[in-house]
């Protein structure tokens, strides 16, 4: 099968929920430590494995709601309650022009932009949503007081900018930990 083998069979994807939101935690604290000690190499290589970690993360959690929505046992039940809760701050209605400025402002300096209003909380349902949906080359992050704040830049479905958002990381995996026993 070749070298990439490992691909298409899913060895290298996580293998569940729990541990893919323990491995995510785990990452961005290796992530952290490696920042703060200068090794950008391993800090980029920690973040391109919690990046996959993120997506398995995110799509397995949508994939979950959609599928009791149709079953409609999510009104109303203790996964609705989960994906409710406050989990991350943005600001809609920005252009392209913003999300980039947002990263122009240098890696480890990202943050939603003071002129851009003032951020609005999301629920875990709607970050999970933004996080899914965002730029891949329109991300950056910034650490606050030993937290790793992950900021993102959706884009609307039909394409163009639609916000900037930013979330801790181990906030994050608290409650995805917690919508996860709703499971």
């Amino acid at each position: 099968m070749g070298y990439n083998a490992e691909f298409l069979i899913g060895q290298n994807a996580p293998s569940n929920l729990p541990d893919a939101i323990a491995d995510l935690e785990d990452a961005s604290i290796v992530f952290l430590d490696r920042w703060g000690k200068g090794d950008v190499q391993r800090a980029g290589d920690v973040s391109k494995k919690a990046m996959v970690l993120l997506d398995f993360i995110v799509n397995e959690l949508l994939r979950e709601c959609v599928e009791r929505k149709g079953l409609g046992t999510y009104l109303n039940s203790q996964l609705a309650t989960e994906m409710s809760v406050l989990c991350g701050i943005g600001v809609t209605g920005t252009s392209l022009a913003d999300q980039q400025m947002m990263c122009q402002a240098g890696i480890g300096n990202g943050r939603v932009a003071a002129h851009l209003g003032s951020p609005e909380p999301i629920t875990l349902a709607q970050l999970l949503n933004k996080v899914k949906h965002r730029n891949r080359h329109l991300i950056n992050f910034r650490i606050d007081n030993d937290r790793h704040i992950f900021v993102i830049c959706p884009e609307h479905t039909s394409g163009g900018a639609e916000g900037i958002y930013e979330f801790d990381v181990e906030e994050f995996c608290e409650k995805c930990r917690s919508a996860t026993s709703a499971l």
